[in-house]
């Protein structure tokens, strides 16, 4: 998503305005549609084999069409390396008080074979996950798709040979959700023709057993069911205990109009209805909305009010959708100082993109039951100011009256962190991962957890490296997202999983290494 996607919010619902406000009654502003079953997708087998020249063509013109449009228990592994503790350059915050780190475990990564990626990875490259079955994983991301049934070795996943239509017709910035003890995997794919027009987006859903046998029902998704035209783009997935709820920009030519929220009943995508009635609102304005992981019995979301505040909303199963203004320690999104320039990888600025563009992004949202009861999360990118001399990551806790309760930030005296992504697993404990880089340390990505607090000198977050790499980006983009997701092989082994992506022996597309590495917090 190349777009500016934020700004000051103005609200199509019932707003408290507090920085801690209780919450009130509101009225059912939310409207309905109903989307008929679009068909049944089957999933081609192919061969492990380098993909065809269209596909590496598409992947080379995706990153071009962007900058124009800009305003689990792993598979057998093919190729694995042993996890590193974080180094101090990338200890947590601040650089002088890091740690080792106890409570996070990351195993040895599987680096997915580029013969099985179905497509060529881009450097943005938006990567998804979703765990299935007993050890089936499903990966994707912009250009490729790969799948592990039950553990065996990764294999092409190719979605963009299964949509009807016209030939060429590819898939972007998939995202892919499963939840623990739920036989359910779903994804949001956007569609593109073979000469880089929109073609709309769709819901995507099968149980294990269809995904075994490479089947998935969809349902066609396009900005006139929501009451807009142009396209949809930066999209997000979470689950409350009843609905799938997925957040899309609505964008006209080049510029956001709006955000679209829409919750689908989750029993619905499970038993394949001809029909999903999807209960919808236009939450803010000209500003991108992140959904929170591991919520229960009501969705929280939030968008930037302003540089010094979060609307923070909120969407019962049972009742129709509320906001509230919280208070944030200001930040800055100065371009000039939204760069990390490490030296080791060819002096690349990986945070180029977001200083050319401002994207102080929420793209971490969490629901988990704490020591003193529901706390909700977010965190989002930030530039460096004159107390943090690094772009880093900015996050705030609430509690269930979304009372502001602490501000776990993240940031390095000498690293630069960004695009931070969360999940919760049926516990209550938090997986986190995050992007660094700079100084001596090409882009690269670290896992870990929030640490309970035991007195003011503790570091809020205890990281591990999952990947590095060797080199920037050549075009000196990256991003635009992060995915965390909970493994249900074991729910008393708090097991979670990242996607990563690193540039390994050169700077282009050609030499993005995608890699699945489970942790587990202790």
């Amino acid at each position: 998503m190349w777009i500016s996607r934020w700004g000051w919010a103005g609200l199509a619902f019932a707003t408290v305005s507090s920085a801690g406000a209780s919450a009130q009654d509101a009225p059912d502003s939310h409207r309905a549609v109903e989307i008929p079953l679009g068909g049944t997708l089957h999933v081609p087998v192919r061969p492990p084999g380098r993909p065809d020249a269209v596909t590496a063509a598409h992947a080379g013109r995706e990153g071009d069409r962007r900058r124009e449009r800009r305003s689990a228990p792993a598979a057998r592994p093919e190729a694995a390396r042993s996890p590193r503790a974080v180094p101090a350059q990338v200890a947590p915050t601040p650089l002088d008080r890091g740690v080792a780190s106890t409570r996070a475990h990351v195993e040895a990564t599987t680096v997915i074979p580029r013969i099985a990626l179905g497509g060529v990875p881009h450097v943005v490259a938006e990567p998804s996950l979703g765990a299935f079955g007993r050890d089936g994983m499903l990966v994707t991301g912009n250009s490729f798709g790969s799948v592990s049934f039950g553990g065996r070795a990764y294999e092409p996943f190719d979605l963009d040979r299964a949509f009807p239509g016209a030939v060429g017709t590819r898939v972007v910035d998939p995202v892919v959700l499963s939840k623990p003890g739920l036989d359910l995997v779903v994804a949001y794919v956007q569609l593109r023709t073979s000469d880089e027009r929109d073609a709309g987006a769709a819901l995507l859903a099968a149980t294990g057993a269809e995904l075994t046998s490479r089947t998935l029902r969809f349902y066609r998704l396009s900005p006139e069911l929501f009451g807009a035209t142009g396209w949809v783009d930066y999209p997000d997935l979470a689950f409350s205990d009843g609905f799938l709820h997925w957040t899309a920009l609505l964008v006209e030519g080049s510029s956001v109009t709006s955000p679209v929220w829409a919750r689908f009943p989750i029993e619905a995508l499970r038993s394949g209805a001809r029909t999903l009635v999807a209960d919808w609102t236009v939450p803010v304005d000209r500003a991108s909305v992140r959904l929170a992981q591991g919520c229960g019995d009501e969705m929280f979301a939030a968008a930037h009010e302003s540089d010094a505040a979060l609307r923070v909303l909120r969407w019962p199963d049972g009742g129709g959708p509320t906001s509230h203004v919280v208070d944030v320690d200001p930040w800055s999104g100065t371009s000039s100082r939204w760069t990390s320039v490490a030296p080791a990888s060819g002096g690349r600025d990986w945070l180029h993109r977001l200083g050319e563009f401002g994207s102080a992004d929420i793209t971490a949202g969490w629901c988990r039951a704490g020591p003193t009861g529901t706390e909700i999360g977010f965190a989002w990118n930030v530039a460096a100011d004159d107390e943090h001399p690094q772009p880093h990551v900015r996050a705030v806790v609430l509690d269930s009256t979304l009372a502001r309760k602490r501000q776990p930030h993240l940031w390095s005296r000498d690293v630069a962190f960004a695009y931070p992504a969360a999940q919760v697993d049926g516990r209550g404990r938090l997986g986190f991962a995050v992007a660094f880089g700079g100084g001596a340390h090409a882009p690269g990505v670290a896992v870990g957890t929030e640490v309970e607090p035991t007195s003011s000198a503790t570091p809020p977050w205890e990281l591990h490296i999952a990947a590095e790499g060797t080199h920037g980006p050549a075009s000196e983009h990256w991003g635009d997202f992060l995915v965390v997701r909970a493994l249900a092989t074991d729910p008393a082994a708090a097991r979670f999983a990242t996607v990563a992506w690193t540039l390994r022996g050169g700077e282009s597309d050609e030499n993005v290494e995608v890699s699945v590495a489970p942790f587990t917090l202790r």
